[in-house]
């Protein structure tokens, strides 16, 4: 099925935190690792790999392995080629004159995330900082492997060796994208930031994936050389992978918070809601905290149980209660906020280890649609955060059962999201009431595709 968006904000912005434990997880390490080669290597610019004997083929060539037309399809036609252009409007004009930044083209708080904003010294080549979230972005920096990754005979492995960030891993692959997309030791989106006019950011590895053109064709040599990952175990590893950067950025916020931790890190519609709809029946948000106090930002930390749960991982456990005692400890200054965050981060750690390796089954991914369209989990789908997220992962399951290899979709499924697309077509006309209907016709149609 074609995926479709929902509406979110996008980009991000810099902030320092505290960099996570190493040892929680195979993919930090190796994301550290690849991190300080990076700092030795050169970036080397987009137009050293735009040649039409390289990756500029004006159309996809048959019979190799790689079409050769990568750089046309990132710059014609994906969003990232022009995340730097962003900075040009008028609106990130006027978010820098709030901030105070001066230029968001040489603001180092905008080009961490709209560009690739290497270090001055490991510039060199080509580089052109304009090019946006160039190949090197996410590659990593060419210049050690640049010039031997399409050597005859040459591995994924050999070039990962070189330098060359492993996106083939979906641990890895997710962390990169969530480094940006939900924030890292470098780069987060603070209230502040969104006060000055940024959008809200949300991230699910499996849709963000799918609504940017694929610039790599996924074949038999393809999967030889990479192996495949399903839409489900894409969207699990990307809500492992968004909830471990978030707790990281929540214990470092209560450790050093005076009064609140960084606001950015609730959910926003625990303020920013007409307060009538707090009424019985007003169909709007109903807080899962106590009354004055913001929940915190819960919708990927639910998905992330909902996927624990269907991988049968123990880190399933008890998130939802260890959020409500995090709510209750951050509202009373008691100690425990940061180490029951720094708790849920090595929990999420662990599950993004287990799901790295996860290879879901059809019971598995009918259980997962069975768990996201539950009473008891309609009951938890209160804000548009939690309507997003849970329209985003009902996607990605009917979306593997569509898959031509697996077992043939229900099109009553498709219409049934369909009526989860309709009832978050806005954050502004939003209604709980509304989704939880449209999750009762993903109830019923799950229990027909089984």
């Amino acid at each position: 099925m074609r995926r479709r968006r929902i509406e979110k904000g996008s980009g991000t912005f810099s902030a320092t935190e505290k960099v996570p434990d190493p040892f929680l997880s195979v993919a930090i390490v190796f994301l550290l690792a690849v991190h300080a080669q990076a700092q030795e290597a050169k970036f080397v610019g987009v137009a050293s790999c735009a040649s039409t004997v390289c990756h500029g083929a004006l159309i996809a060539r048959d019979g190799i392995s790689i079409p050769q037309n990568e750089y046309i399809v990132w710059s014609e036609e994906d969003e990232h080629a022009r995340a730097y252009d962003v900075l040009l409007s008028s609106r990130s004009r006027a978010m820098a004159d709030n901030l105070g930044i001066g230029d968001p083209q040489e603001a180092a708080m905008c080009l961490d995330c709209h560009a690739t904003n290497a270090d001055r010294d490991a510039r060199t080549g080509k580089f052109q900082i304009s090019d946006g979230v160039s190949c090197e972005s996410c590659h990593g920096a060419a210049s050690a492997w640049l010039g031997t990754h399409d050597d005859a005979g040459r591995t994924h492995a050999e070039n990962v060796d070189a330098g060359m960030t492993d996106l083939a891993d979906v641990g890895v692959r997710a962390q990169v994208c969530a480094s940006c997309h939900v924030g890292d030791d470098q780069r987060f989106v603070s209230h502040r930031i969104m006060a000055a006019g940024h959008p809200r950011t949300s991230f699910e590895l499996d849709t963000f994936t799918h609504l940017q053109p694929r610039h790599y064709r996924v074949d038999d040599d393809y999967r030889a050389r990479k192996g495949e990952i399903s839409g489900v175990q894409a969207w699990a590893v990307g809500q492992a992978a968004g909830v471990l950067d978030y707790f990281e950025r929540l214990a470092g916020h209560a450790d050093s918070a005076a009064v609140w931790p960084e606001f950015a890190l609730f959910d926003c519609f625990s303020c920013h809601h007409d307060i009538g709809s707090r009424q019985a029946g007003g169909g709007g948000v109903r807080s899962t905290s106590s009354l004055g106090v913001p929940s915190v930002l819960r919708a990927s930390a639910t998905m992330y149980e909902i996927a624990a749960d269907a991988a049968a991982l123990p880190q399933a456990a008890r998130i939802d209660s260890a959020l409500r005692e995090l709510e209750t400890t951050l509202a009373t200054r008691g100690g425990q906020a940061a180490s029951t965050a720094r708790s849920l981060r090595e929990r999420a750690a662990l599950g993004l280890r287990s799901l790295r390796q996860w290879e879901p089954r059809r019971q598995d991914v009918l259980r997962m649609l069975a768990k996201l369209s539950s009473e008891p989990m309609i009951e938890r789908y209160r804000s548009y955060s939690d309507a997003e997220q849970a329209t985003m992962a009902v996607q990605a399951v009917v979306a593997t059962l569509e898959d031509p290899r697996a077992a043939s979709g229900d099109t009553r499924l498709a219409a049934a999201l369909d009526g989860l697309f309709r009832a978050t077509a806005s954050e502004a006309s939003f209604r709980a009431d509304a989704f939880a209907m449209a999750m009762k016709g993903v109830a019923s149609a799950a229990r027909s595709a089984r």
